[in-house]
């Protein structure tokens, strides 16, 4: 039977990016009884929150933002800057492919546009599944 495991959301806690109390957040994660944490980009582009998330002795589930812009750090992020759907799914196959390469034990991924076609969600659907 499987057991329920739980993950801390680092969503909107400013401590996750603050190399001087991240320590403190992930120790309290551990303690608390979570497993892990659930991630975004730049936190599993951060070295130094990666050396901090293993001496936490945590794993971390990969939040994956499709067609995102990433630069120049959190106030540089834009959420989902394009319409196209293979621009989506090249998005998503790389930041899974990088997330996995780090260790992430599944991914949650915010990925499409609300205002595309039956057609376009299937066809992005479909290319989601192979990257499963």
């Amino acid at each position: 039977m499987a057991a329920l495991k739980f993950y801390k959301a680092t969503w909107g806690v400013p401590d996750a990016f603050d190399a001087e109390k991240r320590k403190a957040m992930l120790a309290r994660a551990a303690a608390d009884g979570h497993e892990g944490v659930e991630i975004n980009t730049f936190l599993w582009r951060d070295a130094g929150f990666m050396a901090d998330l293993k001496a936490a002795g945590l794993k971390f589930v990969g939040q994956v933002v499709t067609a995102a812009v990433w630069g120049n750090g959190v106030a540089g992020f834009v959420y989902i800057d394009a319409w196209d759907v293979e621009e989506h799914l090249a998005s998503l196959r790389q930041q899974a492919q990088e997330a996995a390469a780090l260790g992430a034990v599944q991914l949650n991924s915010h990925s499409g546009v609300d205002g595309w076609s039956v057609a376009q969600a299937r066809e992005f659907l479909r290319g989601a599944l192979e990257v499963e």
